[in-house]
């Protein structure tokens, strides 16, 4: 669901920008002509970036200084400031480095700067006036800034060279692909919603909460077996009645008649004639029968 919720956001955001995308691109083809206009470059800065974007610009100088961008070695875009031919001196062949610039061309073709100055610096260069869609970047403005600090940028004008005004099957890819995307993009977020949203709505398993009776089971310890009171007997006196070993009792006689055995060694019984036999005379041995 997760997936799927960053698979709609990516295709609405993609869809409307490529959209508004289109939507420029159809603007500006609307306002340029079928055939490019041939203009000098003093009479587009004197027109503005309001007329007919598609032109043939003529009698420009480029300036010396530029800033470009390179991706493996290798230029992937250049913006050259450029003046009006009537503002070089005789026998100048760069524009050098004015103060202000009212002009700068862009380009995505060149791969260095011999092809820079080959592609922008002909006599006569097919140019699409930009400044309805594109501007420039933070970092290009700094930097040419550095170079041409009396330059107002906001209203400097854009040409990119050998770009021409898109066609009707290129805005329609642009703005119906747009379409589509932002379509199918609210479509998939709003199904990962649904079934969020089911998923917090589905009755869960409710847990058994534990009874009183269990609790008190589990808190105080449980009753020690008692002895099953007799018929006679009442439980409460049963429970009062301190517990002692029965001892059994005989009678008196029973125990003086009762033979007891000596403690101790047993001795040896010697057989007197009588009690007086005990003293000191001589003793005769007894016959024997």
């Amino acid at each position: 669901m997760k997936n799927l919720l960053l698979i709609g956001a990516f295709l609405i955001i993609m869809g409307v920008l490529f959209f508004i995308f289109g939507w420029k691109e159809q603007g500006l083809a609307a306002a340029s002509s079928k055939e490019p206009e041939e203009i000098a470059l003093k009479n587009l800065i004197a027109r503005g970036p309001d007329g007919n974007p598609n032109i043939l610009l003529k009698d420009h100088v480029l300036c010396d200084n530029f800033v470009f961008k390179t991706r493996n070695g290798v230029w992937t875009s250049a913006w050259v400031p450029m003046v009006p031919r009537e503002s070089v001196g005789p026998g100048q062949a760069t524009g050098g480095r004015p103060a202000a610039v009212q002009a700068i061309m862009f380009s995505t073709n060149a791969r260095d700067q011999a092809d820079l100055y080959n592609r922008c610096g002909q006599q006569r260069v097919r140019c699409l006036v930009t400044n309805r869609i594109t501007s420039l970047g933070s970092k290009e403005r700094d930097m040419l800034q550095q170079s041409y600090p009396g330059t107002d940028f906001d209203r400097c004008l854009i040409v990119q060279e050998g770009r021409e005004p898109a066609g009707a099957a290129k805005v329609f890819l642009m703005i119906g692909g747009g379409g589509v995307a932002t379509l199918v993009g609210l479509g998939m977020v709003g199904f990962g919603l649904y079934q969020w949203r089911a998923q917090q709505s589905a009755p869960r398993k409710r847990r058994r909460r534990p009874r009183d009776d269990d609790e008190d089971e589990d808190d105080e310890p449980r009753p020690i077996k008692r002895r099953r009171p007799r018929a006679d007997e009442d439980e409460d006196d049963q429970e009062e009645r301190p517990r002692a070993r029965r001892r059994v009792e005989r009678d008196d006689d029973e125990e003086e008649e009762r033979p007891r055995r000596p403690q101790g060694r047993p001795q040896r019984r010697v057989e007197r004639d009588d009690v007086d036999d005990e003293d000191d005379r001589p003793r005769r041995p007894r016959r024997r029968d």
